[in-house]
């Protein structure tokens, strides 16, 4: 298997699970090809979502990325690529090749969707869909629950500061991430508890080269961050649709 065809994750049955199996396995390549530990910024995962709204095969957008990274090598970048959206011309070229070849010009992946109306169909705030996944947690994992309720005050003066910029509220929202991701490991039983950070230390197994002692704990922050999404389904910590 080569590295633009890694092994893909069975798609979800539900449309919010997809998503996240999607954005994972796009972010588990692209920390792998990157080689050092990086934080996919809110900008990339917007882009990845919309990647995955028009119905771009995983196939295609990992190809996309896997030329950019190629390209770096054999011209011997020295500066790591820093950005899922520096590759998106690339992406979006093959995307566009992609639908040309299919039959009748569309893609052959999952159907487009259509647009919502704004007005009649708002999404969900964020604070919304934590307090759904609260609740939908309250029996399978009531520690995972109460921690979500204990957010949630935080949460919504975060979406109501409008006189604070959307970056700085963003940043912040990693912040609560980070402390709701170790408070939260810290109450788990031991079993529960390793099996997040035996997954959490996977993207160290499949990174090509070594990085760097400082950025050992970096990587496995941003592992451990993606185990408790995949572990129980949760909202992204951030404001930027989805």
């Amino acid at each position: 298997m080569n590295e633009s065809e890694p092994e893909l994750p069975t798609e979800p049955a539900n449309d919010d699970a997809a998503r996240e199996a999607y954005a994972s396995a796009v972010e588990d390549y692209f920390l792998r090809r990157r080689g050092s530990a990086i934080l996919v910024s809110p900008k990339d995962w917007a882009l990845v979502s919309g990647w995955f709204d028009e119905g771009v095969p995983i196939p295609i957008v990992l190809s996309g990325l896997a030329e950019v990274f190629d390209k770096a090598v054999a011209t011997g970048r020295i500066e790591p690529i820093s950005s899922i959206s520096y590759c998106r011309h690339a992406v979006n070229k093959r995307f566009a090749e992609y639908s040309r070849a299919s039959v009748g010009g569309a893609a052959a992946g999952r159907p487009r969707k259509k647009k919502k109306d704004s007005a009649n169909d708002p999404e969900k705030r964020l604070s919304e869909r934590f307090r759904e996944t609260a609740v939908r947690l309250e029996s399978t994992a009531p520690e995972v629950s109460v921690a979500i309720v204990d957010l949630l005050p935080e949460i919504e003066i975060l979406e109501t500061d409008d006189g604070t910029p959307l970056s700085d509220r963003e940043g912040r929202l990693i912040e609560i991430e980070r402390r709701f991701a170790a408070g939260l490991l810290a109450k788990l039983d031991p079993a529960d508890r390793k099996s997040i950070e035996d997954e959490a230390t996977l993207p160290l197994d499949r990174l090509r080269t070594s990085p760097p002692p400082e950025e050992i704990a970096r990587l496995r922050e941003i592992g451990l961050l993606r185990a408790f999404r995949h572990r129980y389904a949760l909202p992204r910590f951030t404001l930027l649709p989805r």
